[in-house]
C-alpha cells in the first residue's frame, strides 16, 4: 500500500528473530533505502549478500540503491561484476551507461548504449541518454551585459563572454572574457581560461584557472587566477575549498590604479535549494599587498519549500560576520591647516577599498519563485537585517593655534538596519536557448547599490 514508514517499523520488531532469512533482510533493505535510511539499508543489503553471495538480482538492486544515492564508486564495481554474470543485461549496460555519463566517461557510456540498443533498437531510455551525452559535449557559449550604479557614486557598464566546452571527465575548458568601463572614465578587461577536471566516482572536482587583467587607467597588466577543489561529502553535501587572485574594483579609487586581492576561502553546502531545505556556511579571508586582511563569515539557510505547486515560497535566516585588520577611512577632501581652534567632523570614505569593523548581520530571508510555464520562471528573493550593527567610523578634526590640524579616526557602535531585494525573469527559449534577467538592489550603513543584468546562453 505504499506505506513504507510502518513497513519498516515492523520489519525492524521482528529482524532479529529473521536476520538469516533472505527475502525478510532483503525486503527490509529496500524499505529502509525507500525510507532514506541510507546507512541502515547499506547495512541489510551487505547482509543479505553474505547470506546469498550469488544473487545477482539482489546486486543488482543493490547497485541501483547505490547509483540514486550517489555512491558511483560502489555501484560501479558491483556492475563490473554483473556484466560479467547471466543475468539480463539491459539493466546493467543502462546503469553502466548512467555511471559513466557521470563519470564524464562518454565513450564508456556510448558503448554500453550501443550493446543496449541491440537488444532494444526503439528504446526511449536508451535514446534520451544518448541525446544527453551529446547535448553535454555540445559546445556553449554564454554572453552578458551588467549595468551597476551606487552612491559613491559611480557607474559601470560590464560585458562578459564566455566559451566553452565539455570534452570528459579530465578536459572541460572555458574562456572568459570580460570589459568594464567606469563613469570615471577607467576600463579593465580581464581574460582567462579554465580547466574542471572531475572525478565522478569520489565525488572530487578540481577547477584550475589562470589569466591577465589590464588596468587603462594605468597602462598595466596582471596577473589572475583561481585553484578550487570540491568534494562530495554525501548526497546533497559539497565542501569547497580554494584561493583565488584578482583585481578589486568596486570602489572609485579602486578602479584608477593596480589594487589586486587575494582570497582564500571555504563552502559547505547540504539540501537542495529548490526542493527541499538547505544550509550554506561559508568563510572568506581577502589579503591585500599593504599587509591588510578582512575576514568573513556566513551562514544561511532556506526551508523546504511551503506551497508544492507552481508558487513557491521559502524562509530562511542568515548570519555574517566582518572584520577587517586595519580600517582604512580617509578625509574625502584633503584638509588644510588653519589657526582657528576648534574640533569639527570631517567628511570620509572608504579608500582604496572597503574595510568593515565588526559588521555582524542577522537577517530573515524570504524566497518566491513563481513557474508561469516549463520554459518561464520568475523569483523574488528579499533579504532583511532585523538586528545589524557595526562600529561606524568618524573623522574628527582638532585644529590648534600653533601645532595645526590633527584627524583622528574614532568609532562607535551603531544599530542598522541593511536589506537586499533581488527579482530575475528565466526564459528558456528552446534546448539550445535561453534568456535571463536580473536586478538587485543593496542598502546598507555606508552605501547602496543597483546591479542589473541580462544574460543570454545557447548550446550550439
Amino acid at each position: 500500500e505504499n506505506k513504507y514508514e510502518p513497513a519498516g517499523l515492523l520489519l525492524k520488531t521482528y529482524y532479529a528473530k529473521n536476520s538469516t532469512d533472505l527475502e525478510y533482510v532483503w525486503l527490509y533493505a529496500y524499505t529502509a533505502h525507500l525510507n532514506k535510511q541510507d546507512e541502515l539499508a547499506t547495512q541489510l543489503y551487505d547482509r543479505a549478500i553474505t547470506i546469498s553471495p550469488e544473487n545477482m538480482d539482489l546486486k543488482l538492486e543493490y547497485a541501483r540503491m547505490h547509483y540514486e544515492t550517489g555512491n558511483l564508486l560502489a555501484s560501479q564495481k558491483l556492475v563490473d561484476i554483473l556484466k560479467n554474470s547471466s543475468i539480463d543485461q539491459s539493466e546493467v549496460l543502462l546503469l553502466d551507461a548512467n555511471l559513466n555519463y557521470w563519470n564524464g566517461k562518454f565513450d564508456k557510456a556510448n558503448e554500453s548504449l550501443l550493446l543496449l540498443k541491440k537488444l532494444y533498437p526503439n528504446s526511449t531510455i536508451t535514446n534520451e541518454l544518448t541525446q544527453l551525452i551529446k547535448d553535454t559535449k555540445a559546445p556553449f557559449f554564454q554572453a552578458e551585459v551588467n549595468y551597476l550604479t551606487d552612491n559613491q557614486p559611480l557607474e559601470a557598464i560590464s560585458e562578459q563572454i564566455k566559451l566553452g566546452k565539455f570534452q570528459s571527465w579530465i578536459f572541460f575548458p572555458t574562456l572568459s572574457i570580460k570589459n568594464y568601463n567606469f563613469s570615471n572614465s577607467s576600463q579593465v578587461i580581464e581574460a582567462s581560461l579554465s580547466n574542471l577536471i572531475q572525478f565522478g566516482s569520489s565525488g572530487i572536482a578540481v577547477k584550475i584557472e589562470g589569466g591577465t587583467y589590464y588596468n587603462q587607467a594605468i597602462n598595466k597588466n596582471n596577473l589572475i587566477g583561481e585553484f578550487s577543489f570540491k568534494k562530495s561529502l554525501s548526497k546533497k553535501t559539497n565542501l569547497e575549498i580554494g584561493a583565488n587572485r584578482k583585481p578589486y574594483i568596486a570602489t572609485i579609487i579602486s578602479t584608477t590604479y593596480d589594487l589586486m586581492q587575494n582570497n582564500v576561502f571555504a563552502i559547505v553546502e547540504s539540501g537542495d535549494i529548490s526542493k527541499s531545505s538547505f544550509i550554506h556556511l561559508g568563510y572568506n579571508q581577502q589579503f591585500f599587498a599593504d599587509q591588510n586582511s578582512i575576514q568573513t563569515f556566513g551562514a544561511w539557510g532556506l526551508t523546504k519549500p511551503i506551497l508544492a505547486s507552481a508558487m513557491k515560497i521559502q524562509l530562511g535566516y542568515g548570519f555574517s560576520y566582518s572584520d577587517s585588520k586595519t580600517i582604512l577611512y580617509v578625509p574625502t577632501q584633503p584638509t588644510h591647516t588653519t589657526t582657528t581652534n576648534g574640533v569639527s567632523v570631517v567628511d570620509g570614505e572608504y579608500s582604496p577599498y572597503f574595510t568593515p569593523d565588526n559588521l555582524m548581520i542577522n537577517s530573515a530571508i524570504l524566497v518566491m519563485s513563481l513557474d508561469l510555464s516549463k520554459q518561464f520562471k520568475i523569483t523574488a528573493k528579499g533579504n532583511y537585517g532585523f538586528y545589524a550593527q557595526a562600529n561606524t567610523p568618524q573623522l574628527v578634526a582638532n585644529t590648534q593655534s600653533f601645532d595645526g590640524t590633527e584627524i583622528d579616526l574614532n568609532s562607535s557602535t551603531t544599530k542598522i538596519s541593511p536589506f537586499d531585494l533581488e527579482f530575475s525573469l528565466n526564459f528558456q527559449l528552446n534546448k539550445k536557448l535561453s534568456i535571463s534577467a536580473k536586478a538587485a538592489y543593496f542598502d546598507t550603513y555606508y552605501y547602496n547599490s543597483l546591479n542589473t543584468m541580462i544574460r543570454l546562453n545557447y548550446r550550439f
